[in-house]
This record gives structure tokens, C-alpha cells and sequence, in this order.
């Protein structure tokens, strides 16, 4: 029908005007008249259900700090598309920036550890969280990666933060090498502070 060929018409408008912002490109050759304030609201109020479209919304709303904007668009798309790795990773990330780490594992619980976005998402989560057995999976997953990837400076540094986080206050020396390696790495400086505290060495 009509209404339904002019709602399907609508709503890959909005997806391919979503798809363009959060890539940077594309609202030049809108014309002024016709661009959104935020293509987010744009998308949503054009009745977004499409899992894909859901997803760039929570990226765009992400990327601006609404937070909670991204977090609800996140949650439609991966229920909307629960087997769907990339949205699963999506909503964590929304997690961990809100600090919320039990709700971060929630989406990566049926995804690998053998994925790297989805093992840094989940010790990120797992610090977050703070309990011997979560971070004690994670410190499993973590040693195995670095020893097959030691040149992963974020892998390195989190699995920095585990330990000590776990108790192992000898790592002040392996967070001095990283520091070495990967100089004014924001993660890096994060792990070697907490080691130091750990440590209780004040000239750090």
C-alpha cells in the first residue's frame, strides 16, 4: 500500500542520513531547510525500528554524550537483532561509559573472549564491576591474549589493572616498562598509577 511504500521510504531515508552523519560525510548536500537538528531525533521520530538504523542512532547520540539516547537505542537494536555481534559490542561500550559494568557483561555474555573488542570491552567491564570472580575470569582470557599479543599496549595495561586490582601489588615494575613503551598512553598512565598506589611508592 501506499502508507506502507511511503513508511519503508521514510525510514531508509533516515537510515541513510544517519549512516552518512555518523561517518562524517553526507548532510553537505542536504540542503539546509531539510537538515535535522539531530538526525538521531530525526530517525526516531520517523517511527526507527530497523536494528541497523537503531545502532547508528545509539552511535550518533553516543558520539554527542546523550548517554541515555544511546543507551535505549542500543538495547532496541540488539533486541531487535540479538544475534548480531556488532550491537552487542555497541551497547557495552555505552555501558562501560556509564560506568556500569554489570549491565556491560549482560551483552557480551553470548559473544567470544576471542574477539579482542569483546575481551578489552569485558576487563574494562570486569574493573568496572570489582568482584574476585569476574575479574578472575578475565584475568585468564587476558594472560592467554597477551601472551599470544604482546604488542598490545591496551591489553597490557588491563591486564596491568586486573592484577593489581586482584591484589598483586609487585606490578609497579611491569607498569614502569609499559610506561616506557607506550609514552603518554591515557590507559597506560591509568594502570601505572594504580600500581603505584598498590605499591605505595609515592615517588611515582
Amino acid at each position: 500500500t501506499w502508507r506502507a511504500t511511503s513508511a519503508e521510504a521514510t525510514a531508509n531515508w533516515a537510515l541513510n542520513l544517519a549512516s552518512s552523519a555518523v561517518c562524517g560525510r553526507g548532510l553537505r548536500s542536504i540542503p539546509t531547510w531539510a537538515r535535522p537538528r539531530h538526525t538521531s531525533t530525526s530517525a526516531m521520530s520517523a517511527g526507527a525500528s530497523e536494528p541497523r538504523l537503531l545502532a547508528l542512532v545509539a552511535a550518533e547520540a553516543r558520539g554527542a554524550g546523550r548517554l541515555d539516547r544511546a543507551q535505549q537505542a542500543a538495547t532496541q537494536a540488539v533486541e531487535g537483532a540479538p544475534s548480531n555481534p556488532e550491537f552487542r559490542k555497541t551497547l557495552a561500550e555505552i555501558q562501560v561509559a556509564r560506568r556500569d559494568g554489570v549491565h556491560a557483561l549482560a551483552p557480551l555474555s553470548t559473544l567470544s573472549t576471542d574477539d579482542p573488542d569483546v575481551l578489552m570491552l569485558s576487563a574494562r567491564a570486569a574493573l568496572l564491576v570489582g568482584s574476585d570472580q569476574v575479574l578472575g575470569a578475565t584475568k585468564v582470557a587476558l594472560d592467554a591474549f597477551v601472551t599470544a599479543h604482546a604488542e598490545s599496549v591496551e591489553a597490557r595495561a588491563l591486564q596491568l589493572r586486573v592484577d593489581v586490582r586482584l591484589g598483586d601489588a609487585t606490578k609497579l615494575d611491569a607498569a614502569k616498562a609499559l610506561a616506557r613503551d607506550a609514552p603518554g598512553d591515557p590507559l597506560v598512565a591509568l594502570a601505572l598509577g594504580e600500581a603505584a598506589l598498590a605499591a605505595r611508592d609515592p615517588e611515582t
